[in-house]
């Protein structure tokens, strides 16, 4: 193949801010976290966190739930973030990549 332009690259370390809502604030898509493009849900997570961050936001000014929706938006987002990091270590494993990304993707002992 012929080179067709300069090489670049991004930074596609797998993370998750610590705190992804306060009581006036919502962190969403890859400000709240960041996974490899390989997972393919990067629009899918922006959209649907903007969502959850929208429903909730509505349903605390709206006197239906507790003040609490922060945390369970928070455990919303590493629910799914773990759950597409073990599947993308996995992946990577299956092709004999041990360190990529995020932590060590050695198997499971």
């Amino acid at each position: 193949m012929t080179q067709v332009g300069a090489s670049r690259g991004a930074d596609v370390t797998w993370r998750m801010a610590e705190r992804t809502a306060g009581p006036a604030w919502y962190m969403v898509g890859d400000a709240a976290l960041t996974l490899d493009p390989t997972s393919s849900h990067g629009v899918l997570r922006a959209l649907m966190s903007g969502i959850m961050a929208g429903h909730l936001i509505a349903a605390v000014l709206g006197g239906k739930i507790a003040a609490d929706a922060a945390a369970a938006y928070h455990d919303w987002l590493a629910r799914w973030f773990t759950e597409e990091m073990g599947k993308l270590a996995q992946f990577y494993r299956e092709l004999g990549v041990t360190t990529f990304g995020g932590p060590e993707l050695a198997a499971p002992e």
